[in-house]
């Protein structure tokens, strides 16, 4: 039947028409890594033969991707908290640095890096995925917590790594939380952006404020001061 119904329209479309359809369904499959996840809520014809495998008018597939996306925004706010709170306290405890201006100088680095990273991760997510901007921000990520442990070994200058760490982190920021805001928009749909981009904020920054108390409990527990 759709074959048929294609004939009639061809039939009846102007040579421009009939331009303008191809270059869309060229575009379409040139992009179509981009479109990695599905609509989150069944409209339409759809909507009666999913009722049967939707959660609360969500579809079961969709909401598990949208859970994935979630949690990994939490486990990155996590791990930012984590990480500045151990640069702050180390450029005391570690490394004898009385300036506070010292003490917090690779927030600037780490501010440059994030605000470069947003700039690019929008063009890179429709360029290549939302999925592989994800992976190459976190990837990009775990080099921020192994300079922190080399700069422990550093004679002089150890603080200076603890700083250069703060570029990764700022870039793995950048890249991964708002691949992963702009993963929750796909999901949720066109309908439900604000939804989408509230909730994972919400609950990347409520990460933060909690792995505060969860730094803290570390530090009194199991950090001595020499």
């Amino acid at each position: 039947r759709m074959r048929s119904l294609e004939k009639v329209h061809s039939r009846h479309c102007s040579p421009r028409a009939h331009a303008a359809r191809a270059r869309d369904h060229r575009a379409w499959r040139r992009n179509a890594h981009v479109r990695a996840f599905t609509p989150l809520v069944a409209s339409g014809d759809c909507a009666d033969e999913m009722s049967s495998s939707t959660v609360a008018g969500f579809s079961r597939s969709a909401a598990a991707q949208l859970g994935v996306a979630i949690a990994l925004t939490a486990a990155l706010g996590g791990v930012l908290q984590l990480h500045k709170l151990a640069s702050i306290d180390s450029a005391g405890r570690e490394f004898a640095v009385t300036s506070s201006a010292v003490k917090v100088s690779f927030l600037l680095p780490f501010a440059l890096a994030k605000s470069s990273a947003n700039l690019a991760v929008g063009r890179w997510a429709d360029a290549y995925g939302r999925r592989r901007v994800t992976v190459l921000g976190w990837s990009v990520g775990v080099i921020a917590p192994v300079l922190g442990m080399i700069a422990t070994r550093v004679k002089s200058g150890g603080f200076g790594v603890v700083t250069m760490s703060a570029l990764f982190l700022g870039c793995a920021q950048g890249l991964t939380w708002t691949a992963l805001v702009l993963a929750c928009v796909d999901i949720c749909g066109s309908t439900r952006r604000g939804f989408a981009s509230g909730l994972n904020e919400t609950v990347g920054y409520t990460a933060i404020a909690l792995f505060a108390h969860v730094y803290g409990a570390m530090e009194s527990s199991g950090v001595t001061c020499s």
